[in-house]
């Protein structure tokens, strides 16, 4: 049955394609026209292609244009900012500001020292530096050994009253002459009030020391360990 049936269906198949009239073959001069479309048809496809991608650049370039107005306004306040905190800026003034009294107590010590000679002020970074007789700011690391030490005892004295001392200890006293050396005493006589005790320490060479029967000042010898009132 199956057979029979496929086999009518065949024959079926045959007779309608038997039926069908023949293709009529496409004028040589349309097929021509045909291509041509065609090649139309791709030339402005790709037009279209290409007028996007100039309308996708041009919209990039605004938007590249509206990041860089944004970016150098970015720059500029960062410029502002950089400026500000920078050494010559609200961080040097805000420093300066603070160090003021502290240098200003340093430069009155210094100057009892050194008879009113040196004066310390900051430099552009903010490092200490120091006038001598009305001459250039230097650098501390170009005083001489004794200069060190007077400049080293004002900041230190400074030092010991802004954070409450009132015990202060002066080594190497003996680098001083004894003009210095004297500078030294009056200066650490007018301030004796602010301090519960004041030690200074200094070799004597060949020379020993009297008591200058100065009141509330003790001279105190110490040799091989032993220390001993003079």
């Amino acid at each position: 049955m199956l057979i029979k049936q496929l086999t009518s269906e065949r024959e079926a198949l045959t007779q309608e394609l038997a039926s069908l009239p023949e293709p009529e073959a496409v004028p040589e001069g349309l097929e021509l026209e045909l291509q041509a479309l065609v090649g139309e048809m791709q030339e402005v496809e790709g037009k279209l292609v290409q007028a996007g991608e100039r309308v996708a650049l041009a919209r990039r370039q605004e938007e590249l244009k509206g990041e860089a107005t944004t970016l150098t306004a970015e720059v500029a306040d960062m410029e502002i900012l950089v400026k500000a905190l920078g050494p010559d800026g609200l961080r040097r003034d805000l420093l300066a500001g603070i160090l003021g009294d502290f240098l200003g107590r340093v430069n009155d010590r210094l100057g009892r020292l050194t008879g009113g000679a040196y004066q310390l002020g900051l430099g552009k970074d903010m490092s200490l530096l120091c006038r001598a007789n009305g001459g250039p700011l230097l650098p501390l690391k170009l005083l001489s050994k004794s200069e060190q030490l007077r400049v080293g005892i004002a900041i230190q004295e400074a030092l010991s009253h802004a954070v409450g001392l009132s015990f202060l200890a002066i080594d190497e006293a003996d680098m001083l002459d004894q003009e210095n050396r004297d500078l030294l005493t009056g200066m650490l006589l007018d301030i004796a009030e602010e301090y519960d005790q004041v030690l200074v320490f200094t070799t004597v060479g060949d020379v020993k020391p009297e008591n200058p029967g100065i009141a509330r000042v003790k001279l105190f010898w110490v040799e091989e360990g032993k220390v001993s009132a003079v």
